[in-house]
C-alpha cells in the first residue's frame, strides 16, 4: 500500500462520517507530494459522487496547494 493510500485509510478510520474529499485533503496537507501523485491518488481515493467532473482540476490544485510544505507557503507570502 502506498504512502498516500495508507495515510488516507488511517485518517478514515480515526475520523468517521466525513467525506472522502475531506479525508484526502487531510492526507496530503504539508506532505510535499507532487501534483502528479496527488492527481493519481485523488482519482483512486475520492468518491466521484462528491464533486462534479468540472470541479476535478480545481480540487486537485487545492490539494496540491495543501501539500506544499510550510516553508513553501511562507516563501509565497
Amino acid at each position: 500500500m502506498k504512502s498516500i493510500e495508507r495515510r488516507f485509510r488511517n485518517i478514515q478510520e480515526a475520523h468517521h462520517g466525513l467525506s472522502s474529499l475531506v479525508y484526502f485533503n487531510m492526507t496530503v496537507t504539508y506532505q510535499n507530494f507532487t501534483r502528479r501523485t496527488i492527481a493519481f491518488w485523488f482519482l483512486k481515493l475520492v468518491d466521484k459522487n462528491e464533486y462534479l467532473p468540472s470541479q476535478q482540476r480545481t480540487l486537485i490544485e487545492q490539494a496540491s496547494t495543501l501539500s506544499e510544505s510550510i516553508q513553501d507557503c511562507t516563501k509565497q507570502s
